[in-house]
């Protein structure tokens, strides 16, 4: 079943909300204390309910420490990049360790330096 509209637009932003908040072990009172918002009202952009105004969105963006794209993204789409990046990268770092005939701590110390970038 495709994803109901609002304005236009796909449902994914209250599903990330939602998820972004249970992520972070808040209640909905919370975040919406930290809005200056009433809970229904919160309730409702994660619903998709109701859209919020712009300076909502910039200030959820500030709690949950992300940008809009992470809000407005289809989060399995971005899984799937990673996975895609992660064997990428795999790959990659075995050409090389071939290549370069490198022991398994120096190909540990890199995956370690590659987790942190």
């Amino acid at each position: 079943m495709p994803k109901r509209k609002i304005s236009g637009k796909s449902t994914i932003f209250g599903t990330n909300l939602k998820r972004m908040r249970k992520l972070n072990k808040l209640s909905q009172q919370q975040v919406a204390d930290m809005l200056y918002i009433n809970r229904t009202t919160y309730t409702k952009y994660e619903t998709n309910k109701s859209e919020p105004p712009l300076d909502v969105i910039y200030k959820l963006a500030k709690i949950f420490n992300c940008d809009f794209n992470t809000m407005f993204s289809n989060q399995n789409e971005l899984e799937k990049r990673k996975i895609h990046y992660f064997h990428t990268n795999k790959k990659f770092y075995k050409s090389v360790q071939k290549s370069l005939d490198l022991d398994r701590d120096t190909i540990n110390r890199i995956e370690k330096i590659n987790e942190n970038i």
